[in-house]
Formats: structure tokens, C-alpha cells, sequence
């Protein structure tokens, strides 16, 4: 794997690429189930049909009530 010129700390890059490499293999888990995002004043139109699983900081995650997505 080739670090680029401008990463000042290779430690923090190769951390950051190993994340990336097993969120994109699907080896995280998912910790939200969830298949919508927003942010709290902001809510997606559907929202009555979906369900809050979780709040990370001001962040917001919701399923479809139905469990599929839509």
C-alpha cells in the first residue's frame, strides 16, 4: 500500500485505510441498523414511516417501520 507524499502521519493513514478497506468488505458492524440518516430540525419527509434506532451526537438514524427498505 502507497502513502501518499502528503501524509504527515503514516500511523493515522494506515489506521484510517485499514477502516476503510473493512467498511467497504462489509466486516464492520453495524451498530445503527439503520437505512436513513439526519440531523435533529431536519427530518427525511418519510419519517412516520420509519423508526429511530439510534442518536450518535446530533446525528440521527432510522429503519423503515415495515424492516425493508423503501
Amino acid at each position: 500500500m502507497a502513502v501518499p507524499d502528503d501524509a504527515e502521519e503514516e500511523e493515522h493513514y494506515t489506521s484510517a485505510m485499514e477502516i476503510a478497506r473493512k467498511a467497504l468488505n462489509r466486516q464492520l458492524a453495524d451498530r445503527t441498523d439503520a437505512r436513513c440518516i439526519s440531523t435533529p430540525g431536519k427530518l427525511p419527509q418519510l419519517v412516520e414511516e420509519y423508526v429511530k434506532t439510534v442518536e450518535v451526537g446530533e446525528h440521527v438514524f432510522y429503519k423503515p417501520s415495515g424492516g425493508k427498505a423503501k
